[in-house]
């Protein structure tokens, strides 16, 4: 067998895995360019030519192929892949494959740059800002960041030494304190004047001893949880007000202890400050724009945001296509039935087959990730960020002041691709 390029003299930037199983032959290809497609020549043995399949490693499926004189020729997309088969059953009962649609001569037709939409998850504001008191709240220090609290906190119990080790290491060569009760203080505006649904959140708040907003204690039975179960969430809807809101929750100092930043969740919008030093919460908004939801009340929002708008049916092949691609994973309906995700490059799938004439519904669901609400939110070179690790949360030659978030939504909005019959 012999891989070849139609473009270049020797396929550019390509990975081949090929493997023998048996009588049978596997090939899979992936086209390691980021941003342009590339097309490829397979020649395969003449007595493996007559049976060959695509096999979908996505959903499972198998479409014939035909072989010419031993050859196949294909085009896989920037980031493409494809998994061939040849040789005896490895197209039993499959299909003939559709011919690629070359959707470059297909007619464009832009999606409304405004949606209707839901969120799957509350709202969540982030506060990363706080003081603390280690002398049961006598008094407290300057507010700042928590990457440079923390070690204010060692350093005000005399464990700065324990800050080197894994806290099971500390605890092991008893260089951490254990018990004493350490106050950590959030403060958060709310520019809301009726009540909105909303709830304290910070890890191992089932650990708390006492937990205050606004001063009027909040009772710590029956906490329930946000994201994960260490993450324990307070309602405090009774306790909101508007203007400036000050949360204070006392944990014991141990190896356990967290001093991160709080969240307060709910069904409110939040907006940054214009320093994007703090955000605020405001209404929530009844639609989005195309372009990123950081600033359309959802900064730090973490979860799945379903757009959703009307389109119209329509002769031959329609295919939705997502210009500019933030999300990890695009999930997509029409009238409730799903068709394939969007997942890689070309950033496309097809609609043909759930489409009726007339009306339909289309969901277009954006699954981001959780960097926006647990960092690193303050990398001073934002999305050029090549790695992530501890530095990215405590050394202050990588830490700027401002959030630096990453843009999630339809940020060029959607179109759809048409061709002729």
């Amino acid at each position: 067998w012999r891989l070849s390029s139609l473009d270049a003299e020797y396929p550019q930037r390509t990975l081949v895995h090929h493997r023998t199983d048996g009588p049978r032959e596997l090939f899979f290809v992936v086209n390691n360019e980021r941003r342009r497609p590339q097309r490829y020549r397979l020649r395969l043995p003449k007595d493996l030519s007559g049976a060959l399949a695509v096999w979908n490693a996505f959903d499972g499926s198998r479409r014939r192929v035909e072989a010419v004189n031993g050859l196949i020729e294909f085009e896989l997309p920037a980031c493409g892949a494809i998994l061939l088969a040849a040789g005896p059953d490895v197209a039993d009962d499959a299909e003939p494959a559709q011919t690629p649609v070359d959707l470059r001569t297909g007619r464009v037709e832009p999606l409304d740059s405004v949606w209707t939409f839901r969120r799957d998850e509350p709202n969540a504001l982030v506060i990363d800002r706080l003081s603390f008191s280690a002398d049961d709240g006598q008094t407290w220090s300057d507010e700042d960041l928590d990457s440079r609290i923390r070690p204010q906190v060692f350093e005000a119990f005399g464990d700065v030494e324990a800050r080197r080790y894994q806290p099971w290491v500390a605890l092991a060569k008893g260089l951490l304190s254990e018990g004493r009760p350490l106050w950590l203080r959030y403060r958060f505006l709310n520019t809301l004047d009726g009540r909105v649904r909303t709830a304290f959140v910070c890890e191992r708040l089932a650990r708390a001893t006492a937990l205050r907003v606004n001063g009027q204690a909040v009772p710590l039975k029956d906490l329930s949880w946000q994201w994960d179960r260490q993450f324990g969430q307070a309602d405090i809807t009774a306790q909101l007000r508007a203007g400036e809101n000050v949360i204070e929750v006392c944990l014991p100092f141990d190896p356990l202890a967290e001093v991160e930043a709080a969240y307060v969740v709910g069904d409110f919008g939040v907006r940054l400050t214009p320093d994007r030093r703090r955000g605020e919460l405001v209404a929530e908004p009844t639609r989005l724009h195309n372009g990123s939801w950081v600033d359309q009340g959802y900064p730090f929002y973490s979860g799945r945001m379903v757009y959703q708008t009307t389109i119209q049916g329509g002769t031959g092949r329609t295919f939705l296509r997502i210009p500019a691609t933030t999300a990890t994973l695009y999930r997509v309906r029409v009238n409730g039935q799903e068709v394939a995700p969007i997942l890689q490059p070309p950033y496309q799938t097809e609609l043909t087959a759930a489409l009726t004439d007339g009306a339909n519904e289309l969901e277009i669901e954006l699954v981001s990730s959780r960097q926006n609400l647990w960092g690193p939110l303050h990398g001073n070179q934002g999305e050029d960020t090549r790695a992530t690790g501890p530095f990215s949360f405590e050394q202050h030659w990588f830490i700027m002041e401002p959030f630096t978030l990453l843009d999630y939504g339809l940020l060029q909005g959607a179109e759809l691709v048409r061709t002729e019959p």
